[in-house]
């Protein structure tokens, strides 16, 4: 197709250019040419490579999660950290916690920690798993350790909200509500969260004006 053709064409230009910058500022002969050349198809035929073996990883282990195969995940996750982009490797995170594998989901999580340890929405994210887990002191250390200007320290409110809703200190998770309410007044989860606690605690009419 015409649209195949111009990213074709697209392709093989900047490849010459990238060729050509290769010629003029590094090549001094033609065989050192020939060497630069092979170099950079080497190095895309290697970032190819193992982008492919990623998402094959990413394939088998998705159909060893839908199939309940745990022998088989674990067989599969050690090279699939090493192989699969971030992206993947959330995904394949979020799709062990539906299907239960929290462990395994924990594993993932704490290796993409380990890649991107600022990143809030992945500590919010094994803090959940963790409190499934049993492991309150380290889930709240994360969500704690989440500062108050982040985007998604609300968040970080509304798991810790009911986590010591869980727990049956209502006042507490009644302030970490309200706390986060008062940066996002207007957020339907906030609001049903509320609502849900109100109504937990028996004050079915404050409850009533939120649903």
């Amino acid at each position: 197709t015409d649209e195949y053709d111009a990213h074709l064409s697209e392709m093989m230009l900047k490849r010459y250019i990238k060729l050509q910058n290769i010629y003029n500022k590094e090549a001094g002969s033609e065989d050192e040419l020939i060497t630069l050349i092979n170099d950079d198809i080497n190095d895309d035929v290697n970032v190819n490579a193992a982008k492919e073996k990623g998402e094959l990883h990413m394939e088998l282990l998705l159909q060893a999660i839908q199939e309940g195969n745990l022998e088989e995940i674990n067989r599969l996750l050690e090279s699939f950290l090493m192989d699969a982009e971030p992206a993947a490797q959330y995904e394949v995170a979020e799709a062990l916690m539906h299907y239960g594998f929290l462990n395994e989901a924990d594993r993932v999580f704490e290796h993409l920690q380990f890649l991107f340890p600022e990143e809030a929405q992945i500590s919010i994210d094994r803090a959940s798993v963790l409190i499934e887990l049993g492991e309150e002191d380290n889930a709240l250390d994360l969500l704690m350790g989440i500062a108050d200007d982040a985007p998604e320290y609300p968040q970080a409110l509304l798991v810790l909200a009911d986590y010591y809703q869980m727990q049956g200190l209502f006042e507490v998770a009644e302030q970490r509500i309200n706390d986060a309410l008062q940066i996002l007044p207007h957020e339907p989860l906030l609001q049903f969260a509320k609502a849900e606690l109100l109504f937990e605690t028996g004050r079915f009419t404050e409850a009533v004006r939120i649903y």
